[in-house]
């Protein structure tokens, strides 16, 4: 059969399947290409006789095993043997199916990727309509193109890939250099500050130890020990008068409802408000200014300017917290720990500002002293002037 003549659609006498070297020669080069690996043909070679040269390229190996394909000699054979072994499963399914399926078979081979094996299974059975094998060939071909176009963009990928790995790399290496010259560096440091240590008498020799603590030791634990006292019987005393205060509060409130006129039973119906902040509130009065730094928490807007100046005018400071309005409840932090003295009027405040001051009052041991009301403490303040 000469390559140029038309394929035979007729079953032919040698059975039901063509060998490589019986097919038309066009389709070898997209037989071997497809369907055979150049890892596979390369480990044919020997086995063929045949020894490549050291700089033997696989477009040269391909090009030998196509021109040498339209002859039954030992590679070619070989080559038919290891197709028909790789792609036997597709071989069988294509050989025992009738001719009109072969055409579905073969393009839903091509659509789930399954193209190398239906491709030799397609061109090596006999009675193959002509039309399908050029379209079989025709898929082949333009998917060589396609994988061709790919894989250039690959390489360029690749390139510019192992390109901005190198600068990668340098900037690495760059990095790690800057680190060990720190590291150098604060090693150099280290030392230079040990030898000046040891030079002063800092750091004792690891194998003695004094008896006892050194002087400059001694006087750090004496005033410590001092200072614990003191600030010992300062959170005393502020018990004392946080007591105090809150005995004073009760006993204006109650005179203050006597002189109103307001039954006891009255005056105690507000306590459960004012509870909720979890203490009771204490009156105006007993705020001492002293030259504090006060904090005061709500409040009517119109009241404030003139707390601050009754304050101001006892050599005092006054902070304002809104209670959360528009102000943040965390602000609370800062403010306390500035204050001296956080005064707090329960009916012009939102509860959670109120229990959180006081809890941060209670851990930095400040007075925290509620009242009824900012109007209230305005107007007996302002008596006070």
């Amino acid at each position: 059969m000469c390559e140029l003549c038309p394929r035979s659609t007729s079953p032919d006498l040698g059975g039901p399947r063509l060998k490589l070297w019986e097919i038309p020669g066009r389709y070898h080069c997209s037989i071997i290409g497809t369907c055979l690996s150049m890892a596979a043909l390369r480990r044919l070679l020997p086995r063929a006789g045949l020894k490549p040269a050291a700089d033997a390229d696989d477009y040269s190996i391909h090009g030998h095993a196509v021109a040498g394909s339209g002859r039954a000699d030992r590679l070619t054979k070989l080559i038919n043997k290891v197709l028909d072994t790789t792609w036997g499963p597709e071989v069988r399914r294509f050989t025992a199916a009738p001719v009109h399926e072969l055409e579905e078979m073969w393009r839903s081979a091509a659509v789930n990727g399954r193209i190398a094996g239906a491709y030799w299974a397609l061109m090596s059975r006999r009675g193959v309509p002509e039309a399908l094998l050029t379209e079989a060939y025709g898929t082949v071909h333009m998917l060589s193109h396609l994988l061709g176009s790919e894989a250039r963009s690959g390489l360029r990928r690749l390139a510019q890939a192992e390109r901005r790995n190198a600068e990668l790399e340098d900037a690495l290496a760059a990095l790690r250099r800057a680190k060990r010259e720190a590291e150098a560096e604060r090693d150099e440091r280290i030392a230079a500050l040990e030898a000046k240590l040891r030079a002063a008498g800092a750091v004792g020799a690891v194998t003695r130890r004094p008896p006892g603590p050194r002087p400059a030791e001694a006087d750090l634990l004496r005033r410590l020990a001092l200072a614990e006292r003191r600030v010992a019987a300062e959170r005393s005393r502020a018990r004392v008068a946080e007591a105090a205060l809150e005995r004073m509060g009760k006993l204006i409130d109650g005179r203050a409802a006597a002189s109103e006129g307001v039954p006891a039973a009255a005056a105690r119906a507000a306590e459960p408000r004012m509870a909720e902040t979890g203490s009771s509130p204490a009156p105006a009065p007993a705020i001492v200014i002293d030259g504090k730094c006060i904090l005061f928490l709500g409040g009517r807007p119109g009241a404030i300017p003139h707390l601050r100046s009754l304050v101001e005018r006892r050599n005092g400071r006054l902070l304002h917290h809104d209670g959360g309005l528009e102000q943040t409840v965390r602000r609370l932090d800062g403010l306390v720990e500035q204050a001296d003295m956080v005064v707090c009027p329960v009916d012009c405040i939102s509860h959670e500002a109120c229990l959180r001051a006081k809890r941060l009052c209670r851990r930095l041991n400040k007075p925290f002293v509620p009242v009824r009301g900012a109007g209230a403490l305005f107007a007996k303040s302002e008596g006070r002037a």
